[in-house]
């Protein structure tokens, strides 16, 4: 008595409009930035398939300029999660000098951030040194045991936004890819020069830009044509 009768009823808006608090939003963004441009960042939730993670679409373009390590970091939200699974991959006579696991690993994160951007392979192997004189072995880490919902995919698109492949592995990528993508047209740097023959240059910087739509990374050289 009182009561509405359609005021007990929920309606899929009422359960799907929660509003994501900004811890949640830092953690799991919607974009990033990789070789200093944004990339959107897509969220599936299918457990049991493979369409179930995190989708980062990286123009392929900016394909030869990325390290995995800024793929490592684009989600903060993995990061601690990700690294317990990998201390867990290692073999039961090393991961033992780690337990209990989590603790450790929060140890090793406490005031990094995704701006620091080291290699989480790296880092783990440097503080299992420095905090548990225990040395890890590259071969030791089994990448194969960590979920699949921890290893961010990579979504190559072209110019237009169609997908060209996607995969976890970023080096498989490169090589799938690189040699078999027709070159575009690339933009001059100022610095590009033909037909020298003594040394009448300032120092080269160690990198410039070139914006092209994307900000596109160059590591300037001399290259002697032996002309």
């Amino acid at each position: 008595p009182g009561i509405e009768k359609d005021s007990l009823k929920m309606t899929l808006r009422d359960i799907s409009s929660r509003e994501i608090d900004e811890s949640t939003a830092l953690a799991f963004p919607d974009q990033t930035l990789l070789v200093q441009n944004p990339v959107t960042i897509k969220y599936r939730f299918e457990p049991g398939s493979e369409e179930d993670g995190v989708f980062i679409n990286v123009p392929v373009d900016l394909l030869g300029s990325l390290e995995s390590a800024e793929i490592e970091w684009a989600v903060p939200g993995l990061i601690q999660e990700r690294c317990v699974a990998m201390i867990k991959s290692l073999p039961k006579a090393v991961r033992k000098n780690f337990v209990p696991v989590p603790e450790f690993v929060n140890q090793v994160l406490a005031g990094k951030t995704p701006g620091d951007k080291p290699s989480l392979m790296q880092l783990l192997a440097d503080a299992a040194w420095r905090l548990k004189r225990i040395r890890i072995d590259p071969s030791d880490w089994d990448y194969a045991s960590i979920p699949g919902h921890l290893l961010p995919r990579l979504r190559v698109i072209d110019q237009q936004g169609n997908a060209l492949a996607v995969d976890q592995d970023l080096e498989k990528l490169k090589k799938q890819l690189l040699l078999s993508q027709p070159k575009t047209s690339v933009v001059r740097h100022s610095l590009e020069r033909s037909g020298l023959t003594d040394g009448s240059f300032d120092d080269l910087p160690s990198v410039v830009e070139i914006h092209q739509g994307l900000t596109l990374l160059r590591y300037p050289a001399l290259q002697d044509n032996k002309d």
